[in-house]
C-alpha cells in the first residue's frame, strides 16, 4: 500500500513545509521505514544545490522563431500520442469495469471459516454506478452479539496515478440505521480483507455498503433472507 506521505520528502528536506506541515510529518518519519529512507536519500540535494554557480542559472538568448516552431511541434505531437495512448489505457480498464459489473451479482469462489466450523460462500458485491474503482466479496454468518462480516476487497491497477484514499464498510439494519464496521487506505494495485462483527442480528441486517472517502456509496450487498 502506498503511503499518504509519499510525495512530502522532497518538499521536506527542502524545507518547504508550513511548520505544522513539518511537524506532522517529522512524527510520521518516526514510523515510516520508507519515508525515512527516502530522507535520508535527499538529504545531500540542499548542499549540492548551494554549489551551482549562479551564471549557470542565467536564462541565455531567446530560441529562434523556427526554432520554437519545431519544439512547439514536437511538443504537441508527444501530447497527442500520450493522449491516444492514455485512451486506449482507459478504454481498457472500463472494459474489465464492465466485465466485473456483470459478474457483480454472482457467487465469488472463496470460502471463509465460520466461528461454527463451517465454510461459508463468499458473494460479491454490486456496484452502484458505473464505473466503480474496486471489487469486494463478502460473507455474514451469526455469532454471539449480533452478525460476524467477512470481506476480500481489491482495487486493480488503473492508467493513471491515483492517490490512495479511505474506504468504509458499513452496515446497515432496521429503519436505515448505519454501523460502520472497518475503515482502511488503498489505492491501485491494493488487496485487502478484514474481520467485522455488527450488532444488527441475522433478521435485522437489511445490506452491506462499501463507502468511499466522500462517503459515496460503491458496492452493496443484499443480504438474503
Amino acid at each position: 500500500m502506498t503511503c499518504r506521505y509519499s510525495h512530502s520528502d522532497g518538499a521536506y528536506v527542502l524545507g518547504a513545509l508550513s511548520p505544522p506541515e513539518r511537524s506532522e510529518y517529522q512524527a510520521h518519519l518516526s514510523g515510516c521505514g520508507e519515508c525515512a529512507t527516502a530522507v535520508a536519500g535527499l538529504a545531500p540535494v540542499p548542499g549540492l544545490l548551494g554549489r551551482v554557480d549562479p551564471a549557470a542559472l542565467t536564462p541565455g538568448p531567446p530560441p529562434s522563431a523556427d526554432r520554437l516552431a519545431r519544439l512547439l511541434a514536437t511538443v504537441s505531437r508527444q501530447r497527442r500520442q500520450r493522449t491516444r495512448r492514455r485512451r486506449w489505457q482507459l478504454a481498457a480498464v472500463a472494459a474489465a469495469a464492465a466485465v466485473l459489473a456483470v459478474m457483480g451479482s454472482a457467487v465469488f469462489s472463496g470460502l471463509v471459516g465460520a466461528g461454527d466450523g463451517q465454510q461459508r460462500p463468499m458473494a460479491a458485491m454490486a456496484p452502484v454506478a458505473e464505473p466503480v474503482p474496486v471489487t469486494a466479496q463478502v460473507a455474514v454468518a451469526p455469532a454471539a452479539g449480533g452478525t460476524e462480516v467477512w470481506l476480500a476487497c481489491q482495487y486493480p491497477p488503473m492508467a493513471e496515478e491515483v492517490s490512495p484514499y479511505t474506504f468504509r464498510l458499513v452496515a446497515v439494519g432496521p429503519g436505515g440505521t448505519r454501523e460502520q464496521l472497518g475503515s482502511w487506505w488503498a489505492g491501485p494495485g491494493d488487496e485487502m480483507s478484514m474481520t467485522g462483527l455488527t450488532r444488527f442480528t441475522g433478521t435485522e441486517l437489511v445490506r452491506l455498503e462499501l463507502h468511499n472517502d466522500t462517503g459515496d456509496v460503491l458496492l452493496v450487498y443484499d443480504v438474503a433472507r
